[in-house]
């Protein structure tokens, strides 16, 4: 187990990071997880999400029938395994980082959420960018940040969000250099 520093939160917290590699669903999650990365940009949420992109595949390019697809994508997610050293282990909550099925399963779950409920809590002039788990908001009328944040933190309770003011007309997001011109946002 791997511990990255979320430098950007108060008291640098670590994100755990598992190894899939070498668990006992580490082949067949990678095999499982190959066509869902086709549905990118088109647990119950992660699974409900991977059902509705699942749907939008053709079965030809599943390694078997959509409903064993399916069966199989849910015990792996409910499983949820990691290996640390020789033992074998279970993550009793949330995606294992490290599988490859996790990354696909996380991002297709939070398409969802944006569609279905975020954008419905922002502002209607709003732009809203998100790679993997960073997002950024940038509203071209006086909005209440922190009235934004408690709504969607509110929305699931295992998703909280965090936010970082933009200082001196340059939000942060990324390693993007962002500059905040009047009411145009250059990158």
């Amino acid at each position: 187990m791997k511990g990255l520093p979320k430098i950007h939160k108060p008291g640098i917290p670590l994100g755990s990071i598992t190894s899939g590699i070498g668990s006992a669903l580490h082949r067949l999650v990678k095999v499982l997880a190959k066509p869902l990365s086709s549905a990118l940009g088109s647990i119950n949420g992660a699974v409900n999400a991977i059902k509705e992109a699942v749907h939008r595949i053709s079965e030809e390019n599943l390694p078997v029938c959509k409903r064993d697809y399916m069966a199989l994508i849910e015990k792996c997610i409910r499983f949820g395994s990691f290996r640390f050293g020789s033992q074998e282990y279970h993550q009793l909550e949330g995606l294992p980082m490290g599988s490859p099925l996790s990354a696909v399963a996380a991002s297709l779950y939070l398409e969802v959420l944006e569609k279905n409920h975020y954008k419905k809590i922002l502002p209607k002039d709003a732009v809203w960018f998100r790679y993997v788990d960073d997002c950024l908001f940038i509203s071209l009328v006086e909005t209440d940040e922190g009235d934004i944040l408690s709504k969607l933190n509110k929305d699931v309770k295992n998703i909280q969000f965090t936010m970082e003011a933009e200082s001196h007309g340059r939000p942060p997001f990324l390693d993007l250099e962002i500059i905040r011109n009047g009411k145009e946002a250059i990158f």
